[in-house]
């Protein structure tokens, strides 16, 4: 699968498909890191809406002319 263009629309995904079962004892089993895969993936999920609110904030007190605007609109497209 190529990377994803849709951050925001694919970690939604992640965040609200059930993991497999033999992804679940994976994450369980002491042969890897322990982790909560639900907890984290919803982790990410606020996370990355933390961050498009921030971009959202950054593009309202830059200016125009700023060369910055360009890649904060950039990063906000990746977002979607």
């Amino acid at each position: 699968m190529a990377p994803s263009t849709h951050i925001l629309t694919d970690t939604t995904t992640v965040a609200t498909t059930a993991f497999t079962a033999a992804s679940i004892a994976k994450a369980l089993t002491g042969a890897g890191h322990l982790q909560d895969l639900h907890g984290n993936a919803n982790l990410c999920l606020l996370k990355i809406t933390e961050v498009k609110t921030l971009l959202n904030q950054l593009v309202s007190g830059t200016d125009a002319a700023d060369p910055n605007l360009t890649t904060i609109n950039n990063l906000l497209g990746a977002l979607i």
